[in-house]
């Protein structure tokens, strides 16, 4: 299982934008990097869906800032979900080794575990641009096309 501990969010200035593959906003774990979103709708969607907030409002566009993210939560890869399945509080959208794919949101010990099937094990998976159209703006749900 991989385990978050201290998360932190970093907002970037248009000159480190412009380093970046689009992306706005950087989440870090220990200050390695964990994972990242080119609009806040995403972050906001991402943090929600794992239990997650941030200490303080985020600056304006393009401005500079670096703040703890409050909370944790887990991710474990899975072959099936038939251990878990009665314990599934909520199905979410993930990107999973350059596939979006469905997560499967336990609880455990009072944390928000995303469970994946593991790549290499039947998963529905996504069309990748319409997924992440749906991840920047930040819906809920999923994304009508996808696959078996």
């Amino acid at each position: 299982m991989q385990k978050t501990k201290s998360l932190s969010l970093c907002t970037l200035t248009q000159e480190q934008h412009e380093k970046t593959c689009g992306y706005w906003l950087i989440v870090q774990d220990y200050h390695s990097p964990h994972t990242a979103f080119r609009t806040r709708e995403g972050f906001f969607r991402w943090a929600e869906d794992r239990g997650l907030a941030i200490e303080k409002p985020l600056p304006a566009h393009g401005e500079h800032s670096y703040q703890a993210i409050i909370g944790q939560y887990d991710r474990r890869w899975i072959g099936d979900v038939s251990d878990i399945e009665a314990r599934i509080e909520d199905q979410i959208l993930v990107l999973d080794n350059a596939e979006y794919t469905i997560g499967h949101v336990t609880i455990e010990d009072g944390i928000r575990v995303v469970n994946v099937i593991a790549r290499g094990n039947p998963r529905t998976v996504f069309d990748y641009r319409t997924a992440q159209a749906h991840i920047d703006a930040g819906k809920v749900g999923f994304p009508a096309v996808a696959f078996a």
